[in-house]
């Protein structure tokens, strides 16, 4: 991919994720602590976002500006379904996107937060493994990302922000979820170890890219 679309592209998204927190701002809610939510959810959006979109626009072969940015607009995606999944007609019905919303509000997060916490780390700041014995640490990275995101958005157990049943359950979805946020938790210290492997090893440079980490 050129510089120019790679730009065009991750520029696009960082506008959509700007006009979700946007729209998530803007939303009715009744929370006690929805300016501490917001604050929390504006600072890892904007962040990750716009580090991601300068990446990706001026190293399109580097994987970690594409990292960055899907796992905002994952974020991005997550405060919207939460904000919206709450709206019902005045007679308690949802329309189809409403209930969409709603079913994406109990899982989206996960897919923003999992990647920041291993992959991003293994990859950080070279776009490439430490070395080729972190491969298996990043395959349990990706297949318990895996895990964790398809079993709990099928998950019978779902917990939505409606607190409805999930429309989408498929029963025996629930191991899948567990065994995948169990491994997420090995996945994850490998992947801050790796970081430190990295610093131990690093030139002048690397180092100092380290340090902004």
């Amino acid at each position: 991919m050129s510089r120019r679309r790679a730009g065009r592209l991750a520029w696009g998204l960082w506008s959509l994720a700007v006009l979700s927190l946007v729209a998530t701002c803007f939303s009715p809610s009744d929370s006690a602590d929805r300016l501490t939510t917001l604050l929390a959810f504006s600072v890892f959006l904007l962040s990750f976002m716009t580090v991601g979109a300068l990446v990706a626009s001026r190293r399109p072969g580097n994987p970690l500006g594409w990292i960055l940015c899907l796992a905002g607009l994952a974020y991005a995606v997550a405060g919207v379904s939460t904000s919206y999944s709450g709206t019902l007609t005045a007679d308690g019905e949802r329309d189809v996107a409403i209930a969409v919303s709603d079913w994406l509000s109990g899982w989206a997060w996960i897919a923003g937060i999992a990647p920041a916490i291993t992959v991003m780390l293994l990859l950080f700041p070279t776009g490439r493994l430490p070395s080729p014995r972190w491969r298996p640490v990043a395959w349990l990275a990706g297949g318990a990302l895996a895990a964790a995101v398809l079993g709990l958005a099928f998950s019978p157990d779902l917990e939505t922000d409606s607190g409805r049943a999930n429309p989408l359950a498929v029963e025996g979805a629930e191991p899948l979820a567990a065994v995948g946020g169990f491994l997420l938790v090995p996945a994850a210290v490998a992947s801050v170890l790796s970081v430190g492997v990295r610093l131990r090893r690093a030139g002048a440079e690397e180092r100092r890219q380290l340090k902004w980490l």
